[in-house]
């Protein structure tokens, strides 16, 4: 098998290329430098900008939860109240029931009312209250217009 060599002479009959020049920094004008130093500016305020809502995102959300905390305890404290409530007002209703109250009275040796204790008022000119009398009172009345009536036949 035969071996291909490379083929050099291609490149004998070249022309030289000139010599570059060696590379050398110049002072050029200073808008580059502007551009540069405004985009360093720009990213540090978009930095400060995302993290100024980074900041009040957490704020927030630390806001939200406390207030969820407090809503949670309200919440709880609102069922102990109406729970309480609950059981007032049927501890009440049992106890205002007209059968316990009748029972009670029995207990203590009250009695209904009668409709000869009720006296109607009718009031004319003046605020008066009368009350039925009763056997005894009737009688120490008729004595008290008896003695007065002798008193004024013997006072001349």
């Amino acid at each position: 098998m035969p071996q291909t060599a490379y083929d050099l002479s291609v490149f004998e009959n070249r022309p030289q290329a000139k010599k570059q020049q060696p590379l050398r920094v110049a002072k050029g004008n200073r808008t580059g430098m502007v551009w540069v130093v405004l985009r360093q500016v720009r990213m540090v305020a978009v930095g400060g900008i995302l993290l100024a809502l980074l900041c009040s995102y957490l704020f927030s959300q630390a806001q939200v939860s406390a207030l969820a905390a407090d809503i949670q305890k309200y919440e709880s404290q609102l069922a102990a109240a109406q729970s309480e409530y609950s059981y007032l007002t049927s501890q009440m209703d049992a106890i205002t029931n007209q059968s316990n109250v009748d029972e009670i009275a029995a207990k203590l040796g009250l009695m209904k009312i009668d409709p000869s204790q009720v006296t109607y008022i009718t009031v004319e000119q003046e605020s008066q209250i009368t009350r039925p009398d009763s056997g005894l009172n009737k009688i120490a009345r008729q004595i008290g217009e008896m003695a007065l009536s002798i008193l004024n036949y013997l006072n001349p």
